[in-house]
């Protein structure tokens, strides 16, 4: 999919914090930010795949991001979010240690990743930016991310995750708060 870039050629990005480091997704694919909620484990679903919450009345398939990039699971606390990102029909949440904020950074700023990342992150990740404080960005890519292989060999779930999470709301499956 190509970036989103607003009038003056700067391209927005939510960013929020994996343990030390900062990443990025592109703000048009955001449709809300919600606090740690109650989670559905979903049977067979890879590791990463945390389950189904919902959120209004619609089912959302929710990923433990920190997993899903190979990071060290963490338990969740008090700044915990889920970001609701556009992932073609259904919305996907996306488990995260804390939001930052919403940045706005010259295309130009938006660096190829080609040679430094390996493994499931260099996949998943889109371009890599130097922020004020000298930090670096990750910027991921939705598309890799949830649609991607596992570096195990398993296809990413989501969507099927999803279709499972529409039959359980249709027989009133009830919530747990993951762990």
């Amino acid at each position: 999919m190509d970036r989103h870039v607003d009038g003056n050629g700067l391209v927005q990005l939510v960013t929020f914090h994996l343990g030390r480091e900062r990443y990025g997704v592109e703000v048009v694919r955001v449709r809300e930010i919600v606090r740690m909620q109650s989670i559905t484990a979903v049977p067979r679903s890879p590791k990463h795949v945390l389950g189904v919450t919902n959120l209004r009345g619609s089912l959302v398939s929710v990923m433990d991001l920190r997993m899903r990039l190979g990071l060290e699971r963490i338990p969740y606390g008090p700044k915990t979010r889920i970001l609701i990102v556009e992932a073609g029909v259904q919305p996907v949440g996306l488990v995260v240690d804390s939001v930052a904020d919403v940045m706005r950074l010259p295309r130009e700023a938006m660096g190829e990743t080609s040679g430094l990342l390996s493994g499931s992150e260099a996949r998943c990740v889109r371009s890599v930016a130097e922020i004020g404080d000298g930090s670096l960005l990750l910027e991921l890519d939705l598309d890799d991310l949830l649609g991607g292989e596992q570096d195990e060999g398993q296809v990413s779930c989501v969507a099927e995750t999803s279709d499972t999470a529409s039959s359980i709301g249709q027989s009133g499956g009830a919530g747990r708060r993951a762990a």
